[in-house]
């Protein structure tokens, strides 16, 4: 299957670096474009951005969806799928481009914590039970066809960088069975 990977943070890096070791092309990277940053005023790209140069892999910087050269580069790879982790609320014309759509990886159990910090929430909530979810998207935030779900307990003594771990660990299985299953 061809895939195109759309992440920013920590945590899609370990999800894409578990992609690259299945039988699934990753054809392409999608990042935010790297920013001026520092002292030296260094171009700063993201983890994924910076992995995928690492990788050597196709990687495409998003500046905006308004980007019509992003668009027909998307387009040009013509991937059967998007895998989504951590990323920004993508436009449906974006998201019609994968011959089976594209599916994001949410650390929760749908429908529970929808938008950006489910993890926060969780541990904030004291929820005793988590988990992470996989879900064909569609143009609203974390809403559509739930596909595939894994629980996972959290301990007394978990805190966030440990359900970090919890969720890279189920999240890579649950992503990849979810791929396979397509």
């Amino acid at each position: 299957m061809k895939i195109v990977f759309l992440g920013n943070p920590n945590i899609s890096v370990s999800i894409l670096d578990s992609l690259l070791k299945t039988e699934h092309e990753i054809v392409g990277v999608v990042s935010n474009s790297p920013k001026i940053s520092g002292r030296g005023l260094k171009k700063s790209y993201t983890p994924v951005g910076v992995y995928a140069i690492n990788k050597k892999l196709e990687l495409l910087c998003l500046t905006s969806f308004k980007d019509e050269i992003l668009f027909r580069n998307l387009k040009k790879l013509n991937p059967d799928l998007f895998i989504v982790v951590a990323f920004k609320i993508i436009p449906q014309k974006f998201l019609n481009l994968p011959k089976y759509g594209a599916i994001n990886l949410h650390a929760s159990l749908l429908p529970s914590y929808r938008g950006a910090s489910p993890i926060q929430y969780a541990l904030l909530n004291g929820d005793k039970k988590s988990g992470v979810t996989t879900f064909l998207m569609d143009d609203k935030i974390d809403n559509g066809k739930i596909l595939m779900q894994k629980e996972f307990k959290i301990n007394d003594d978990d805190n966030y960088a440990s359900l970090i771990k919890k969720v890279e660990s189920y999240g890579s299985d649950l992503i990849i069975k979810t791929i396979d299953n397509i």
